[in-house]
């Protein structure tokens, strides 16, 4: 015979069922740890675009109403936003300002 076709049984080769439980038993556990990790900071996310679209519109309808211009601020640094409106100047933090985009006209 020739050696090249040849096998020997160098003993079992493989997963024994123990080790794939084992395993599946530490993912299952990290992604237990993980998730409402994940699932919080989602939440706090949506929270913040919903305050950061309502200070927006409200300075958008009372521009519209007042017939003047108002100062919106974003303060990448603090991640804070300041704003001017009929009753006065105002500021909000917002934890998950990164940064602004704006549409291009042009």
């Amino acid at each position: 015979m020739d050696k090249a076709f040849s096998y020997k049984n160098k003993g079992p080769s493989g997963f024994t069922l123990i080790e794939l439980v084992v395993v599946i038993f530490i993912i299952a556990i990290f992604s237990a740890m993980v998730y409402p990790t994940l699932t919080l900071n989602l939440g706090e996310t949506k929270k913040e675009n919903h305050r950061m679209a309502s200070i927006l519109r409200y300075l958008r309808d009372s521009s519209l109403y007042y017939k003047r211009s108002l100062k919106i601020v974003f303060d990448l640094k603090e991640r804070s936003v300041k704003y001017e409106t009929p009753e006065g100047e105002k500021e909000e933090e917002f934890s998950g300002l990164l940064g602004v985009k704006t549409p291009g006209h042009g």
